[in-house]
């Protein structure tokens, strides 16, 4: 959301005149849709481990009923579901190619400074469904759940990070930054 986007951008500003030696990410940043790509898989074996056996056979028929070349997030959080340990093998495979690179990226760089989510801080969304769940940005309404890739940039990484607040929105509400570290 431009929200993040300008505070984020004015953070940097700030840092730069205070003399902090700030790049904005250019091509340094490994491949932020790999990223997105490889974790959603990861996280979605995790959290369907312990689905019941009705719950996977119901996941599998949605599956099959997708076009084969259909390569929205919505098709990749569903895929992801119910992947074959072959495809989780994959996954983690392309995890340590991109922690690979953030190392080398760490040999330059003190920090890197992303966005916590796309989105300022919201109201609890309680829709007890995430795939119904919306997040706006700019103007927009979303899956709440494409989101998931800032949160979870560290987190697939094994990367230490933290979360500050940088601003407040007009209507009040915070604005953070997620610093990742080596």
């Amino acid at each position: 959301d431009a929200t993040v986007r300008d505070a984020l951008a004015r953070l940097a500003d700030r840092l730069a005149k205070a003399g902090v030696t700030v790049t904005r990410a250019g091509n340094r940043v490994p491949d932020l849709v790999a990223s997105a790509r490889t974790y959603i898989p990861l996280l979605l074996a995790e959290m369907t481990s312990r689905m019941p056996d009705a719950a996977v056979a119901d996941l599998q028929r949605r599956v099959a009923a997708l076009p084969p070349g259909d390569q929205s997030l919505a098709a990749l959080w569903l895929r992801s579901t119910v992947m074959s340990h072959r495809d989780w093998i994959a996954a983690d495979l392309k995890r340590a190619e991109l922690r690979a690179l953030w190392r080398d990226l760490f040999k330059e760089w003190d920090v890197v400074l992303a966005p916590p989510f796309s989105t300022p801080a919201f109201p609890h969304d309680h829709i007890p469904d995430q795939a119904d769940r919306r997040a706006t940005i700019d103007g927009k309404a979303v899956p709440y759940t494409d989101q998931i890739l800032w949160p979870g940039l560290a987190a697939m990484l094994m990367q230490p990070a933290t979360v500050a607040p940088i601003e407040r929105t007009a209507a009040g509400l915070p604005v953070g930054v997620q610093i990742i570290g080596p």
